[in-house]
């Protein structure tokens, strides 16, 4: 049983564990993780779910010397802490939704070849990766 904080998009589950709800798909949502400068490097310090996942997943990430945000230090942090704001059953409900990557947005003006090759496809083996 949850019950929900009006004030806020956080649930409670049985235990008295703050949940984050995430209730959009993954595809949907919009704006990114915060970054901050600590100790001259940048860190992710905010983000809701969809974001801190979309960033986790990301085809930048997924590349050799790709996003150093997306690096280790996040990835072990983001895989260490995650039951602190979520619930495994919704961490792979959204990593699922993540899998599905949707077609090619028409305002990227590249071919469904490229788009697999440069999104999709580092998208889906960072999915898989990461599960």
């Amino acid at each position: 049983m949850l019950s929900i904080s009006e004030s806020a998009n956080i649930w409670v589950n049985q235990k008295g564990k703050p949940v984050q709800k995430e209730d959009g798909n993954i595809w949907n949502e919009k704006g990114s993780v915060l970054v901050n400068f600590v100790n001259g490097r940048e860190v992710v310090i905010a983000g809701t779910l969809n974001q801190l996942l979309t960033h986790f997943t990301s085809a930048r990430a997924a590349q050799p010397g790709g996003s150093a945000l997306a690096g280790s230090d996040f990835s072990s942090t983001f895989m260490i802490t995650f039951q602190t704001f979520t619930t495994p059953e919704m961490f792979f409900d959204k990593m699922r939704e993540r899998y599905q990557v949707p077609d090619c947005p028409e305002f990227l003006f590249m071919d469904e070849q490229e788009y697999e090759r440069e999104y999709k496809k580092p998208i889906k083996i960072r999915v898989c990766n990461i599960l």
